[in-house]
């Protein structure tokens, strides 16, 4: 992989945003820095949206159009003191994964240049909510970004802790599709060194939706960390306590943890066909009769919902795919 480890005197890469600053790693500190006003463009980068980004302070005050930042760009930083400094440059991205802003249109910025997705799955719940972490998948997918399927609060599926016939099905498509599945839990230790195993030496992006367990399994495996957790609430539901994207170096890889995601609408980066993100739908996109127009859902010859009704597809991910389409811009 293209490491973004690889130091210089002047090279770091976000790990947080807090409100105008942002949390430069670099080489082995954290320095707050804020975009330089002499700042001239970011190559590779001119199809980003953009954001108002106000300075303060040296060398003048003033407003700039900039393209949004990620966790995770790789940044050239000119240093003023030993805590601070100014980004001056932003390297090209290797990939971002993107989706839909909450609360307005366009792209919110979840991570950039990173080399997989821990996408989670809490068995916790009566009824584990595979259309989300579908959705999840369908983000790594879009981007080209291999995925790994993490199955959190294993130990409470059963008694026994094996799963339920709907989960082993379940766990069987995802496999058959070549996704691998780790079932973990943090209370009797299942799978703790399997994920230390997958998260080593890569750049990973955790998503979920609140309370799922990311931050209690990330403790587990990094007990310095400390990162804050809570109890699920009296209605079963988790409770988020990750409030901002924050990347959290790990040798020569890291971790992007993320606040718990409970609505995901997929970033639209040009109108493509929605089973693009299922990669068991996704090489019969162009076969139906109307090719790249087919919609899916009512159109004759269809060869995405001709799978369906052989077996080669299953309803419920079928399904996914239609849900996640009516929320597309």
């Amino acid at each position: 992989m293209n490491s973004i480890w690889n130091p210089t005197q002047s090279l770091g890469v976000i790990c947080r945003r807090d409100l105008s600053a942002f949390l430069v790693l670099m080489e082995g500190k954290i320095i707050s820095c804020r975009l330089s006003p002499r700042f001239g463009g970011m190559p590779g980068l001119q199809d980003q949206p953009k954001i108002q980004a106000r300075h303060s302070g040296k060398p003048r005050t003033g407003t700039h159009t900039v393209p949004a930042l990620a966790v995770g760009d790789r940044v050239s930083v000119e240093q003023i003191d030993s805590g601070t400094g100014w980004i001056t440059e932003i390297f090209p991205r290797r990939n971002r994964i993107s989706r839909q802003a909450t609360g307005g249109p366009g792209e919110q910025i979840l991570a950039a240049n990173i080399d997989q997705v821990l996408a989670f799955c809490g068995l916790g719940a009566a009824n584990p909510e595979w259309h989300q972490l579908d959705r999840f998948l369908a983000l790594a997918e879009i981007e080209g970004v291999p995925a790994v399927i993490v199955l959190s609060k294993a130990d409470r599926m059963q008694p026994s802790g094996t799963p339920s016939s709907e989960i082993d099905r379940e766990i069987c498509d995802y496999q058959r599709m070549g996704y691998p599945v780790i079932l973990c839990s943090v209370r009797t230790g299942l799978g703790i060194s399997e994920m230390g195993s997958i998260l080593r030496g890569k750049y990973s992006l955790l998503l979920g939706k609140s309370g799922v367990g990311k931050s209690s399994l990330l403790n587990a495996l990094f007990p310095d960390w400390h990162l804050r957790v809570a109890e699920t609430s009296r209605f079963g539901e988790g409770r988020c306590t990750t409030s901002n994207a924050e990347l959290h170096p790990l040798g020569d890889g890291a971790v992007v943890d993320t606040p718990g995601i409970r609505r995901l609408a997929l970033w639209d980066t040009g109108g493509s066909n929605p089973a693009f993100g299922f990669r068991e739908m996704r090489p019969l996109v162009g076969l139906c009769r109307f090719g790249m127009d087919c919609r899916h859902t009512k159109e004759p010859g269809c060869a995405v919902r001709r799978a369906v009704e052989t077996g080669r597809v299953s309803v419920r991910r079928f399904r996914s795919m239609l849900h996640l389409a009516k929320d597309r811009p």
